[in-house]
């Protein structure tokens, strides 16, 4: 198994090393940038090749958020890190490239726990953020291209955030099959992947 290659940003020099030592002591996990500064991430991640980035959210100059949205066309997946989890915006956390909001406070096990499910996907958030989210207002979805009750459950679902292991499970079908309806949509969208799709979709009916 190849290690998930991980970044920290955050404009605290001692966090920064005591994140990097805590995720050091997973072998499959391999620490391969340090940033102080939003700008110094942008400019790095991608020599440095993150799969897996933990951004702190409130920095100065530029602040988490601004770092995410520009990392949206990318393969890194982005992990929220905070110290103040009433404030966090997590609209975008349970979709696209931010996949995680976690306290800053967390314990090892679970800071290195929260890297292996971003790297695979999959959504984690803190307690204490989980119960000040507050869900945007649903919007009507742009379902044209869906044929049938189980491809429109499949795009709800996906603009949802679930993985497609979720979305299997919850219909009750195999992933393979999920993938295929995911595939079909996709063509008939006009796009090639999943976010491409959420923002067809999200974009509102024609």
């Amino acid at each position: 198994m190849e290690s998930i290659r991980t970044a920290i940003c955050d404009d605290n020099e001692p966090v920064r090393g005591a994140l990097a030592g805590f995720l050091r002591a997973d072998p499959e996990i391999d620490v391969v940038g340090q940033y102080e500064s939003g700008a110094s991430a942008l400019k790095h991640i991608d020599r440095d090749q993150v799969d897996v980035l933990l951004l702190d959210v409130r920095m100065p100059n530029m602040d988490g958020p601004t770092v995410a949205r520009a990392l949206t066309r990318t393969t890194t997946k982005v992990v929220y890190l905070t110290s103040y989890p009433e404030k966090i915006q997590v609209d975008d956390a349970l979709r696209g490239t931010v996949v995680g909001a976690l306290t800053k406070d967390l314990p090892p096990e679970d800071l290195v726990r929260a890297v292996h499910m971003a790297a695979r996907g999959v959504t984690m958030l803190a307690p204490s953020v989980r119960s000040s989210y507050q869900p945007p207002a649903p919007k009507q979805l742009r379902t044209d291209i869906a044929i049938g009750k189980l491809e429109k459950e499949v795009l709800e679902m996906l603009c949802q955030g679930k993985t497609n292991d979720q979305i299997a499970t919850e219909l009750h079908r195999s992933v393979s099959s999920v993938k295929q309806v995911l595939a079909k949509l996709s063509r008939r969208a006009g796009v090639h992947s999943r976010t491409g799709l959420v923002l067809y979709v999200l974009d509102g009916p024609s």
